[in-house]
């Protein structure tokens, strides 16, 4: 897969089923991005059911976080009232308390998401 990487990831040996993708968390006052981006494509975001499949290994910093995302199309990770805001889908964890975390999927339905 060709992708292009935002802010500092590493392809590292010793992932699951081969090399994995080392991020880290975004520092300074404004919030960067930081993993892999990859070209759009409409396979991307098939017309019916589908999985999302991921494997993650947290590092001990994802205490410090509220928010981390997992995997991004969507861009806007809530409902909002524009045309680009309620398309395609996202994963990401939020807190929920001390070393807890929950996993949440947003889903873009065209005049809605969920």
């Amino acid at each position: 897969m060709n992708y292009d990487s935002v802010g500092h990831p590493h392809l590292l040996p010793g992932g699951k089923f081969g090399n994995c993708l080392e991020c880290f968390r975004s520092t300074g006052e404004k919030d960067t991005g930081n993993g892999a981006v990859v070209k759009n494509h409409p396979a991307l975001s098939p017309p019916g059911a589908f999985t999302l499949e991921l494997w993650i290994k947290p590092k001990s910093d994802l205490a410090e976080c509220d928010t981390a995302f997992l995997l991004d199309k969507k861009y806007l990770h809530y409902p909002r009232e524009t045309p680009t805001a309620n398309r395609d889908y996202c994963l990401y964890l939020r807190r929920t308390g001390p070393e807890k975390f929950r996993l949440i999927a947003y889903l873009g339905f065209g005049n809605d998401s969920a």
